[in-house]
Order: C-alpha cells, then structure tokens, then sequence
C-alpha cells in the first residue's frame, strides 16, 4: 500500500513524519524514515530531539544506500570491495594509461583540475539513471551527423565500458549496492515494517525501480512531497513544478502495479 501525503511546508511534513513513526514505535511496529543519503545524520540528531530515547532505537533512519547494504547482508551480497570516488577516480587514471589512444577528444584533459573527478560522477549519474555504454554508443551513432557530439558519446561509452570492467567481480560502489537491491523482486525482509519517505524532490531512476518493488511487494509506504498540489491549480506555482513530476510519476507507478 502506498499513501502520498503532500503539503506546502517541510516543517509540517517533518513533524507528520517524526509523530507517525513514534506512533508505530507505541504500536511495536518496526520504521524506516528514507531520506536521501546526504541528510542521514542531520535526521538522526532531528529524530533524537523529536521523540524520546526509547523511540529513537526502534526508528531507523534510512536512505536507500543504507538499504541496500542492510538487505545485502543478510543475503550474504556484500562479497565485494567497496570502491569510493577515490578509488574511482584511479580507475579512470588506469583507463586513460592503458587505452588512451583510442580517445584522442578527451586524452589531453586528463591532467586538467576536476576533469576526472567530472567523470566519476558522470559514471555514477549514468547508474543511477540505468544509461548502460551500449546505449550511448547507440545515441553517438544516431548523432553521426553531429561529428563532435557522436565522438563524445563514442569515447564515453569506451570510458564507461572499460570502467565497468575494472570493477566487475572485484569491487562495489553506491550505485551497485542500489542497483542489487532493485533487482530484489520480492522485498520479504522489510515485511512488517513501515516506510516513510521525506526530503525527496525526485527519485532517480534506480530509485524507482526499488519504489516499483517495494509496491509489487505490498509494502506499507508512505511519501511525503512538499507540494501545494490541489491548492490553487496544477500549474500555479513553478516552486513544485519538479515535485509535481514526481508525484505525477508515482501515480504513474503505481498504476504500472497494480496499486491503489
């Protein structure tokens, strides 16, 4: 089940989320407050000054990262050496040492500030959005007209492919442990518990196939969105016009499955 509660103010949605997991808590009923992965701690300190101590070790705060770790545990899934940005970072150094030649656009800005860190996250952006090399190797050949736009596709797929490779088998990033925990078709370790989405102006698309699971599973859910949705027209304020898509592509979902 999957409920979507909407207001104008993140006070009242942070006070709605606190008062219904300590509500669960006097029910002996198990709850996650999902936040993105930046404000897990900041949450932490939130929900300790909202409700009493008890309270707090019965509540987990949750961001899907820490998610996926939990559910790869107990399914023996974190066999891999997890890899930071750090190490990404390397990498991608690696890629360029060894196979260089073949990227003659961006081989010279390899010893640029920021370039590899830029491609780092471009890697994990392609992740969280389930872009894979055969697909921008397909947008680059689509783009032969446009020579430049075709061989920065071409060579970001070649960087991708290869990078991809460097950590198959061997090591795990943020965005594997995601991606793992999306392929979990049946979430049968989170029967029981309550979840509570809140900070979230969007959800990649990794993130929704996790939200698509936890439907298919009947999970017991509920999203808060900071939206004036029903208040004064759909189109009123351009405030929520990212929250508005986000809603609208819930709705979407849970269409998709079967949900109400």
């Amino acid at each position: 089940m999957l409920k979507i509660s909407t207001s104008r103010y993140v006070r009242d949605i942070e006070k709605r989320v606190f008062e219904r997991a300590a509500g669960d808590h006097r029910e002996n009923r198990r709850a996650y407050i999902m936040v993105p992965e930046q404000f897990t701690l900041q949450n932490e300190i939130k929900l300790m000054e909202a409700i009493d101590a008890q309270a707090v070790m019965d509540i987990r705060i949750m961001s899907f990262n820490r998610l996926a770790m939990e559910a790869l545990s107990e399914s023996g899934g974190l066999k891999r050496k997890y890899i930071d940005d750090i190490g990404k970072a390397m990498a991608v150094k690696r890629i360029f040492q060894s196979d260089g030649s073949g990227l003659s656009l961006y081989r010279g800005s390899i010893d640029k500030e920021g370039f590899v860190a830029s491609l780092v996250r471009l890697m994990s952006e392609f992740k969280r959005t389930m872009i894979n090399p055969a697909q921008l190797m397909e947008a680059s050949e689509q783009n032969n007209s446009n020579i430049l736009m075709s061989q920065k596709l071409s060579e970001l797929a070649m960087i991708y492919q290869k990078f991809e490779a460097s950590l198959s088998g061997k090591y795990i990033d943020n965005e594997d442990r995601i991606g793992q925990l999306s392929d979990i078709r049946e979430m049968t370790h989170l029967e029981g518990t309550r979840l509570y989405f809140y900070s979230f102006f969007s959800f990649t698309e990794i993130e929704n196939q996790v939200i698509r699971n936890m439907l298919r599973s009947g999970l017991d859910m509920e999203i808060f969105l900071n939206t004036d949705f029903g208040t004064a027209g759909d189109d009123a304020d351009e405030t929520f016009a990212i929250t508005r898509k986000t809603l609208k592509k819930l709705t979407d979902m849970c269409e998709e499955c079967g949900v109400r």
